[in-house]
């Protein structure tokens, strides 16, 4: 309790100081400049062993604190010998483009420019896409929190020496307010290094197609909102994909079919001329298009009106009944066929 208060009792201009001289001198010290978040949910990173190992260190590790708190005059040797951060201290380094991803052990991820220090907005951007990727194929909403970036200094072989924003357990307080978590390790799963080194691949894959990048990262979003509950925000966010898709879709369609030589000259120009530019489409009318060109099955078509129903009701205003669990599953099942047919060719050329 004491070593709260003190902390709380500095001043903010103090902090700041404080925060400038552990800058400082790392820079003088040679160490390397990167920015790095806990992957949320929490993961810890290593083997399948490993993980077994360490969940058990951890909770008795947790049962002794437990026991402490029960015991008068006790010297908290036994416990500090099973204090799992020593254990979580292990790092892992991976090439991602021209960039250098550590992950340490306890789920912390952080970026770096192998040739020059690295620019917080980029770190952020990167790190996003990263994550979109590992939530899509991992099948996590993974969380990224953009006031809890955290600036790293590695040393020269990479180990993580300081951070200005310090967090003493793997989830910062902030985290674990949010999220409602009440212990300090809280793995939920773990992800092997081979495992990472493969989504890293694929991430650079994905990420080269700007498209592909987009509705990764609205689906991330969509996830995020619906593990929050947050139903109408992540529908919303889903549906996004869907229209966007379609109107791609029918861009290429258009072009295929208003091209074809069996309209005469005077008949194809006044069809591009009418219909040429997708915008110009309501969304059920290309829903209806590809249905009738038997692109879309009936199921799916009447699944599209439905939630397109659904989405135009709520924008306005008129929707009767709540967003629902139900709902979100049916945007997110089209959202992940989608998505799956531009992922699965895409990594097939490669």
């Amino acid at each position: 309790m004491t070593k709260i208060q003190n902390e709380n009792s500095i001043k903010p201009e103090t902090k700041e100081k404080i925060n400038q001289g552990i800058e400082t001198m790392a820079i003088n010290s040679g160490k390397i400049l990167a920015y790095g978040t806990y992957l949320f949910p929490s993961f810890f990173i290593g083997t399948a062993e490993e993980f077994k190992n360490i969940l058990q260190v951890i909770n008795e590790w947790e049962n002794r604190k437990i026991q402490d708190r029960y015991r008068q005059n006790f010297k908290n040797t036994e416990t500090e010998r099973l204090d799992p951060s020593q254990l979580l201290k292990k790092i892992y380094q991976f090439e991602y483009f021209n960039y250098l991803i550590v992950f340490q052990k306890n789920g912390l991820i952080c970026i770096t420019n192998k040739e020059k220090d690295i620019e917080k907005e980029v770190a952020i951007e990167k790190l996003k896409e990263i994550l979109a990727v590992f939530s899509y194929f991992l099948s996590v909403p993974f969380h990224f929190i953009d006031g809890e970036i955290l600036k790293i200094y590695l040393s020269q072989n990479l180990t993580v020496k300081s951070m200005l924003r310090r967090t003493d357990t793997p989830l910062s307080k902030l985290q674990m307010k949010q999220f409602h978590l009440d212990k300090e390790y809280n793995f939920n799963n773990y992800i092997s290094p081979d495992n990472i080194k493969d989504l890293l691949k694929k991430a650079e894959i994905l990420n080269n197609d700007q498209n592909i990048n987009q509705f990764l990262y609205f689906f991330l979003k969509a996830s995020q909102f619906e593990y929050n509950y947050e139903y109408s925000i992540a529908f919303l966010m889903s549906f996004l994909i869907i229209e966007r898709y379609f109107r791609q879709k029918l861009n290429d369609f258009l072009n295929n079919t208003l091209n074809n030589k069996t309209f005469d000259e005077q008949e194809l120009k006044k069809l591009k001329s009418k219909y040429r530019g997708p915008n110009n489409w309501k969304l059920y009318q290309i829903f209806e298009t590809f249905h009738l060109y038997g692109i879309l099955d009936t199921e799916t078509y009447d699944t599209l009106l439905e939630l397109k129903d659904i989405r135009n009701q709520f924008s306005h205003g008129k929707l009767k009944q709540q967003i629902t669990k139900e709902i979100i599953t049916k945007c997110f099942q089209i959202d992940k066929e989608i998505l799956a047919s531009l992922v699965e060719p895409t990594l097939n050329k490669y």
